[in-house]
């Protein structure tokens, strides 16, 4: 029995439905469909999406989640945009292939499958054999893509402060902390970011990319598991309230 999912909510047409439902990658389609509706994408930009990804895993012969090269993608939009069968419901305008692109790009990459020019950027090498590593270790999407976001953003903060990975020390990656701090983030999120800063120094010392160890020297704040229950008046408030005659007005029963 086929249960109720993101295809079936988004489309009316049961033509439309069963075409999306038999497609390949069902479940890695609607997991991006998902996680576009729960971060506010209507649902007809949602739909429009739900149809480009069908047409990309038939141009491309997707069966199976694999890297796929921007280069691909190209291709693949350059075929789409003359494919008169993927243009029933709308005209092609002087936007389609760049929309196109950018929708199959942004689900690949959702799924850490999408392979980009890769510059010669020293940082940006050691970033993409990282990810790589983590790939091969299975990682979640999630798990990779944060890592990825909080090492992406120290490299920027190295960039401008003009430091290289070599020379870098604990007390450096302690001053891009300090500047978080600053910034106002929470201690639950500074936590999450040296998690995720430790477990790319355990690689760059394994690589030998760093010249001291750092990772074991980069400690979070303490973060209760729980949040703490809500706090009520103290008892001896309490018993001065029990105490305040019935008729005593608000400010009489503050002073006293």
């Amino acid at each position: 029995m086929h249960t109720v999912g993101i295809i079936d909510r988004i489309f009316n047409w049961s033509r439309v439905r069963h075409a999306q439902l038999a497609a390949p990658l069902l479940a890695e389609r609607e997991q991006y469909l998902a996680y576009l509706l729960e971060n506010g994408v209507s649902r007809p930009s949602v739909r429009s999406t739900a149809c480009t990804l069908m047409h990309l895993v038939r141009l491309l012969d997707l069966h199976s989640m694999r890297a796929v090269h921007i280069s691909e993608i190209e291709q693949a939009s350059a075929r789409w945009i003359l494919d008169p069968s993927a243009h029933v419901t709308r005209l092609v305008g002087p936007k389609s292939i760049k929309n196109f692109t950018q929708a199959a790009c942004r689900w690949l990459r959702f799924h850490n499958a999408l392979v980009e020019n890769r510059s010669d950027d020293p940082l940006d090498s050691c970033l993409y054999e990282f990810l790589d590593f983590q790939r091969e270790k299975r990682l979640s999407t999630a798990t990779i893509r944060s890592r990825s976001a909080v090492v992406s953003d120290l490299f920027s903060w190295m960039r401008f402060h003009g430091m290289s990975l070599s020379q870098m020390t604990a007390g450096d990656v302690e001053g891009y902390m300090e500047g978080k701090r600053a910034a106002g983030c929470k201690p639950r999120t500074i936590a999450g970011i040296c998690n995720r800063l430790r477990s790319f120094f355990r690689y760059a010392e394994l690589r030998g990319w760093v010249g001291t160890a750092i990772s074991h020297d980069i400690h979070g704040p303490r973060v209760p598991r729980f949040a703490a229950a809500a706090q009520g008046p103290a008892w001896k408030d309490v018993r001065r309230l029990l105490h305040t005659p019935a008729r005593a007005s608000p400010k009489l029963a503050c002073s006293k």
